[in-house]
């Protein structure tokens, strides 16, 4: 039972371009939404750098882009290329071309409907540009990549609008609670949260915007009370960081590998 179930998810993905475009035949709606640019283990997901390929495919940090962006073909190490694979009779002159040059979508399974976020890390869940263009594709106010190139762009950008989506918005309204407020700090972050409400209605990524907006009403709480500023690193840590670092490769290359349990006793 278990092998018949195996054997049957293998084959589906041994033929899955074609499962896609038949299910596309019979009215299913398939997008591709994928992050790139992004080696094996970049970023935050360093235990994948572990794998052999690491480097030498274009990916979101864990999967490769010809898989999240299903055909679509990418490059590393800076190369760029030089011409579309194919081109679009629909669309002549239309370039499924990356700003960079290192992305072609047009041989992708579904070009016409693959999005592409150059440095995106893995969790897309973290750029509101991402969970926008989504909802556009399943509300229906954009069929493809030609729908609205100039709201919906086939390539974006990363950003990252966790915090002001999941906290500090939050914040900001708690903030408004206080009674002690004066009429200008409460002016103050209600226009602080109005801009950071607008960071999240982007469709255009702009990591600067984010972070400007984040600033804002960081400043405004810290002034009324509402967070408490981070401490000041210490001015030793950078070189005690430094002074451990260094200690460790002396040891490393005085003892090579192993423990220093290993080094002791054996």
């Amino acid at each position: 039972m278990l092998k018949a179930k195996t054997d049957r998810f293998q084959q589906a993905r041994l033929n899955l371009k074609q499962n896609v475009l038949d299910a596309v035949a019979d009215g299913v709606k398939v997008n591709f939404i994928s992050g790139s640019g992004l080696a094996f283990g970049e970023e935050m997901y360093t235990f994948f750098s572990i794998m052999s390929s690491s480097g030498k495919v274009n990916s979101d940090g864990i999967i490769n882009l010809s898989s999240t962006a299903l055909g679509t073909t990418g490059t590393v190490g800076g190369a760029t290329i030089a011409k579309q694979a194919h081109d679009n009779p629909d669309y002549p002159g239309y370039s499924y071309l990356s700003p960079d040059g290192t992305i072609d979508i047009s041989t992708a399974v579904l070009p016409d409907n693959t999005w592409v976020f150059l440095k995106q890390y893995h969790e897309v869940g973290n750029n509101d540009v991402v969970l926008n263009l989504a909802k556009a594709l399943l509300l229906g106010e954009i069929e493809n990549v030609h729908s609205n190139p100039a709201k919906y762009p086939q390539y974006n950008y990363f950003c990252n609008t966790k915090t002001l989506r999941r906290w500090r918005i939050n914040d900001g309204k708690e903030a408004l609670k206080k009674t002690d407020l004066s009429e200008e700090d409460r002016a103050e972050i209600v226009a602080a949260i109005a801009q950071a409400e607008a960071v999240l209605e982007m469709t255009v990524a702009d990591q600067t915007a984010v972070e400007a907006a984040q600033a804002r009403l960081d400043t405004i709480l810290y002034k009324v009370g509402q967070l408490t500023p981070p401490k000041e690193e210490s001015k030793l840590a950078p070189g005690l960081e430094k002074f451990f670092e260094s200690m460790s490769w002396m040891l490393y290359k005085t003892l090579g590998g192993g423990s220093v349990y290993d080094k002791i006793f054996h």
